[in-house]
């Protein structure tokens, strides 16, 4: 008589085990995270100064983890059940601390014994923008900490693109908290670009526009009409680098492991560049015919909470048509194959 084979159904122990590990693994940032914005939910409304950019930190996590799924070792031991238990609950004691047992005013003295420009600049950059670097850094710290812990840190590669979204994130926050205002030249280097294109667009428009360039000091952008002048200041943050530098993690996120060839790769992320500039450039332009029309006020509403729809609503436009044209030029190889 023949053995009846053992069926392994997705709700065997095993899988339930390994099921639990990674839902831990995710809870390990996600809890945090949430605990900080049941303390200050306002701050994830700003993507640049504030925390919006741990939602996009999240997905990514979630996203590499799906894609990696069959290849993170899938054992669930005591001593792997004692690391998952570390890895959700260091954050979360990092948030406790900081914010209920007063450990925020020892990192606001370390920002100062580091030189925090604030006393130059302005106290927000001591008090706002020093604290949301370090955090981003510290949930760095954390994350190589979480997937080290639960996977072992042979596996960090499979989650390189939230890694580095996080740190990226964590050093252009710190660059711009000691370099405000355009203080850095290397990277408003790149602020004369976003200024032509905005430049020539609003141009184009019919607007009598004027532009000031200056490296050091900021580059003044100015529309002048019969009804007023309206100029707006723009730096390194708002020249569209943290925009780029998302783009080009998410496309490279999906571009990943796919069979599309090199140069079809390459001419997808190129056409994606030039549409996050241009998206930027609209950007940009909207601030200044907004502040044109309706004043300063409006202006800075639109640049704080919406400005960023443009980019968002681009990044998702173009990889839903990237999708959608792979998914045709595979579907028309299969039926030239017959």
């Amino acid at each position: 008589m023949n053995a009846v084979p053992e069926i392994k159904t997705p709700l065997n122990p095993l899988n339930l085990e390994f099921l639990a590990k990674n839902a831990l693994f995710l809870l390990s940032m996600a809890i945090p995270i949430l605990m900080l914005y049941q303390l200050d939910p306002r701050s994830f409304r700003f993507t640049w100064g504030g925390r919006a950019l741990f939602v996009l930190f999240l997905w990514l996590v979630v996203v590499e983890l799906v894609l990696a799924i069959k290849k993170l070792p899938r054992d669930f031991n005591r001593r792997t059940a004692i690391m998952t238990s570390v890895a959700v609950l260091v954050p979360i004691l990092y948030v406790v601390t900081v914010y209920v047992f007063g450990l925020r005013d020892g990192i606001l003295e370390l920002g100062k014994f580091v030189g925090v420009p604030y006393e130059e600049f302005d106290i927000s950059f001591l008090v706002e923008h020093w604290p949301l670097a370090v955090e981003f850094l510290c949930f760095l710290l954390f994350f190589v900490l979480s997937v080290s812990l639960i996977y072992g840190l042979r596996n960090l590669n499979h989650f390189a693109t939230a890694t580095f979204f996080v740190a990226a994130t964590g050093v252009f926050f710190l660059l711009d908290t000691f370099y405000p205002f355009g203080t850095l030249s290397m990277l408003q280097a790149f602020v004369p670009l976003s200024t032509v294109g905005t430049l020539s667009f609003l141009t184009l428009m019919g607007y009598n526009v004027s532009a000031s360039i200056n490296l050091e000091r900021g580059t003044i952008l100015k529309i002048v009409g019969s009804e007023g002048d309206f100029a707006v200041g723009i730096f390194w943050p708002s020249a569209g680098v943290h925009s780029m530098l998302i783009y080009s993690l998410l496309i490279l996120l999906f571009l990943r492991g796919t069979g599309i060839p090199t140069k079809r790769k390459a001419g997808y992320f190129a056409l994606g560049a030039i549409g996050t500039y241009v998206a930027n450039v609209l950007r940009i332009a909207s601030v200044l015919l907004i502040g044109y029309g309706g004043g300063r006020v409006s202006a800075e509403i639109f640049h704080q909470y919406y400005g960023e729809v443009y980019f968002v609503a681009w990044v998702f436009a173009f990889l839903c048509l990237l999708f959608l044209l792979e998914r045709y030029l595979a579907w028309r190889a299969k039926s030239a194959l017959g």
